[in-house]
């Protein structure tokens, strides 16, 4: 009886040491299971940064390409005054140009300080041209 007991007692105490292997071994997987976890959530705030980095330039790309796209089909009017040529030497001509790509609409301009001259029925029609200018396009040469 005293030997049987002996030997229940010897495979009690070694599956004991068993279990307490086992569970050792399970403790040591778990921490490295927690680590790897850690490093995978430190790579994922890593690749959300640059998602969102990714994101802004994106959008900044789009913002750009959009503002060049209006300019390139904005209208562009500019005005000057240009001195004729052979018997009209002695005048000046007021331009109006669109020398942009869109159509010019609502022209409007003034001038500081006002426009004067000898010639006030020039003068006087320079300043009412403006009205019949209701806008103003750039037909391109077939």
């Amino acid at each position: 009886m005293l030997l049987t007991k002996t030997i229940l007692i010897s495979i009690n105490t070694l599956l004991l040491i068993g279990a307490l292997v086992t569970l050792i071994r399970y403790v040591k997987k778990t921490a490295e299971i927690a680590q790897l976890s850690d490093g995978s959530t430190n790579d994922l705030k890593k690749t959300t940064i640059v998602s969102r980095k990714a994101i802004e330039l994106s959008r900044n790309v789009l913002l750009e390409m959009q503002e060049t796209r209006l300019m390139m089909t904005a209208p562009l009017v500019v005005a000057y005054f240009e001195r004729g040529e052979d018997e009209y030497a002695s005048r000046l001509f007021f331009v109006v140009e669109n020398v942009g790509s869109g159509v010019a609409k609502n022209i409007e301009y003034s001038f500081t300080p006002d426009l004067g001259g000898e010639d006030t029925k020039s003068v006087e029609r320079i300043v009412i041209l403006g009205a019949n200018i209701d806008f103003i396009q750039i037909i391109a040469n077939p």
